[in-house]
């Protein structure tokens, strides 16, 4: 079966101690090593959360070692003919949670091969409008298909929420992707029923996607 994209979760590249943020940075790299095994054409890179709520260490300099790091992993992916795809996080430490946050890191890390994730329910969690994606043209690597309800994170089924996808799916089309979407899930309600849980995302996105002529 083919992989297209891999994700790598990184909760330690600001770390204050330098060997454990060194080994954060040398795990992504060693994830985009396997990527790169498994011909994937790029990495789902998620830089985590300021450490201690911005009451102990500076903000600014947790932000500057977290650009550092995402340079180094994205020099490597690189170098392997990978792209990093920069995830969004709509929780209120993240170091990415506004369309402002990602606009201000893609262009700190200025590296052509690191772009923007879109996954489409932290968006509308954010209430980042669709036609506000036109800021990101030509930077979208990754595309995540999951609803909610507007208010709470929940990766469900596309059609269980109000996630508006027809508007951000257009959105994303006309900011130039033209790659894969993943479809995101977690917390099925009973476990014993996950294959009839996965089989329903994907036909909802199917659907979702002719709706809007992007499959």
């Amino acid at each position: 079966m083919p992989v297209n994209s891999l994700v790598c979760t990184c909760l330690g590249l600001s770390d204050f101690n330098p060997a454990i943020r060194s080994y954060h940075i040398e795990r992504a790299k060693n994830v985009v090593d396997l990527a790169s095994e498994f011909r994937a054409s790029n990495l789902c890179f998620v830089p985590g959360e300021y450490m201690f709520q911005h009451r102990l260490l500076p903000a600014e300099s947790e932000w500057k070692l977290v650009v550092d790091a995402t340079q180094q992993v994205g020099r490597h992916a690189a170098e392997r003919g990978l792209e990093l795809a920069i995830e969004l996080l709509p929780f209120d430490y993240a170091f990415i949670r506004t369309l402002e946050d990602m606009e201000r890191f893609l262009d700190a890390v200025d590296l052509e091969n690191v772009k923007a994730t879109v996954d489409i329910s932290h968006f509308w969690l954010m209430r980042i409008p669709p036609e506000a994606l036109s800021r990101l043209q030509g930077r979208i690597a990754q595309v995540h298909v999951s609803d909610c309800d507007g208010a709470n994170h929940g990766d469900l089924p596309p059609g269980r929420g109000n996630t508006p996808f027809g508007e951000y799916m257009s959105a994303i089309r006309d900011a130039g992707f033209a790659g894969a979407a993943s479809v995101e899930l977690e917390f099925p309600p009973d476990i014993s029923q996950m294959h009839d849980w996965v089989a329903e995302a994907y036909g909802s996105t199917l659907r979702e996607l002719k709706a809007v002529g992007v499959h």
